[in-house]
């Protein structure tokens, strides 16, 4: 795959995924990442620039010999080695061929959080020609050199938010307040998706996970006409623990998302609540309903058409 890196946006990854896959005598979707994505962070330090608007070649591949040849082609060709990135498909993790039973894959782009409408709207309309995408075919076959299957970075910084407990709990008890009229239903959050590793293993659904995000989510619950929901908790991108954060609006039929909110616009959500407290810039309070509302801070959640909205008697839930 031959372009250009994003810009104007707060992140980027480049995922890889195996999609199909034949179990028994049924094709299966299993939409399963395969181990670390090239990203913007690994583009920062393998060119030392900001990563944004940068000249691109990815080599997926699961033989070492072709995916080295292909890298000093394109080196010979004048292509320089700082654009040139391998990714390596572990063969003993999946099922390699042409045929109609062996497993099918897909490389992902993943852009997050432009700077501006103008910016995205650019972009959605570039996206089909920043990129070229070549399947290489040796003209003689060669017994196969493996990538084994490679350590994955750490997901982890060390670093933990939960010195704000305190004041999400503080936030918590202060949105109850707030609302004295309503009874309320309280959602567990946790993972949503574990890591696409674990799943492949029972061979089941991945849903697209790759190791960059986490996901998390909330049970599942229905919104009714008059009803809402508030998400609330740890800005994380004001705490500095990631990139960027945001939450989403699920169906739970079809894991459509269909409205969203994100950290650039977390800014003050929480002081509605606690204006007085010193860590509120750190939290966020967004309120989820099912129709317009002048209330700040709210999103709403449409009814469709299919994809497009939740029907108000399907559940949904927030990721």
């Amino acid at each position: 795959m031959i372009g250009k890196t994003p810009s104007g946006v707060k992140f980027f990854n480049y995922p890889t995924f195996m999609v199909f896959r034949t179990i028994g005598s049924e094709r299966a979707m299993i939409f399963a990442g395969l181990g670390d994505s090239l990203n913007i962070g690994t583009i920062q330090a393998e060119t030392g620039t900001d990563g944004f608007d940068q000249p691109l070649m990815i080599i997926y591949s699961a033989d070492k010999t072709i995916a080295e040849r292909v890298q000093s082609f394109a080196i010979a060709a004048g292509y320089p080695a700082s654009m040139n990135h391998i990714k390596q498909i572990p063969s003993p993790m999946v099922n390699m061929g042409l045929e109609e039973d062996d497993d099918s894959f897909g490389f992902g782009i993943r852009v997050g959080v432009f700077d501006t409408l103008k910016v995205q709207d650019q972009y959605m309309s570039d996206v089909y020609t920043m990129y070229r995408v070549y399947r290489l075919t040796p003209n003689q076959s060669q017994p196969l050199n493996p990538y084994p299957v490679s350590d994955l970075r750490i997901r982890g910084t060390g670093k933990t938010e939960f010195d704000l407990m305190p004041p999400v709990n503080h936030l918590r008890d202060a949105i109850i307040a707030a609302y004295p009229g309503y009874t309320y239903q309280e959602m567990k959050t946790g993972i949503s998706f574990p890591e696409s590793s674990q799943v492949m293993q029972n061979n089941e659904q991945a849903y697209g996970e790759n190791r960059d995000p986490t996901y998390l989510g909330s049970e599942k619950f229905t919104l009714k006409e008059g009803q809402f929901a508030v998400s609330y908790g740890v800005n994380h991108a004001a705490f500095g623990k990631v990139v960027y954060s945001n939450i989403v609006a699920y169906g739970a039929e079809k894991i459509n998302g269909v409205v969203t909110g994100d950290n650039t616009q977390f800014e003050g959500r929480a002081s509605r609540y606690i204006p007085d407290d010193p860590n509120a810039p750190m939290l966020y309070a967004y309120t989820i309903t099912r129709t317009e509302s002048d209330e700040p801070y709210t999103m709403n959640v449409p009814t469709g058409p299919y994809l497009e909205g939740i029907p108000l008697d399907e559940e949904m839930w927030i990721g």
